[in-house]
């Protein structure tokens, strides 16, 4: 596949749809449970202060070694990311002032605050589910043709798991994103390499 060929296939009416379907369903009741401060009703979610502590031990005190977050940061530092304007936007207007460990945070609301940046984590995850679908149509048109690209593209989307955790901010939608966008890299390198082995033995 060429580069001409991935911008027709980028331009696929069917990916595109399937692409929405995947995006609405995770945007669809997004805001499950919410607000609910720092908790989750998934097992195992990063809450917003969870990100903002993890910030704290990495760049702004000592960190002796100790500390009950033992993941790698990528993904806690992507949802920092996605805070940051928000962040920056409460500082400016002083809702945000003297940052703490303790409630209310040094928020002058800290339940809307907290009930944003789920929000802005949610998105994120919604992003990642969609990359993966993504992710999976690029796959298998490159080693099946477009109509099995379009099949696997649906069942990911639609896909009761996938659909889960696109409403929550578990590890597990980054991480199947990173795996996923990996093995398409992959595949995408050993077409070019056996077109690239072909025409230099011509």
């Amino acid at each position: 596949m060429g580069a001409s060929e991935t911008v027709r296939s980028s331009r696929d009416p069917w990916l595109i749809a399937v692409l929405a379907v995947s995006a609405a369903l995770g945007v669809y009741q997004i805001d499950w449970g919410l607000p609910n401060g720092n908790a989750s009703w998934a097992a195992d979610a990063l809450g917003p202060l969870t990100v903002l502590s993890i910030a704290r031990r990495s760049f702004a005190t000592w960190n002796s070694g100790w500390f009950y977050f033992k993941y790698p940061l990528g993904y806690p530092f992507l949802l920092l990311g996605v805070y940051a304007p928000y962040l920056v936007w409460l500082r400016l207007i002083g809702q945000w002032q003297h940052p703490q460990s303790t409630y209310p945070y040094g928020f002058a609301d800290p339940e809307t605050a907290l009930y944003t940046m789920a929000l802005l984590g949610r998105g994120l995850s919604v992003l990642l589910t969609v990359g993966t679908v993504a992710c999976t149509y690029g796959i298998a048109r490159r080693l099946l043709g477009r109509p099995a690209g379009i099949l696997a593209a649906w069942f990911t989307a639609t896909a009761y798991p996938i659909v889960y955790y696109a409403h929550t901010t578990n590890l597990d939608a980054a991480y199947l994103f990173w795996l996923t966008l990996g093995l398409w890299a992959t595949v995408a390198a050993t077409d070019g390499a056996g077109r690239w082995r072909s025409g230099s033995s011509a």
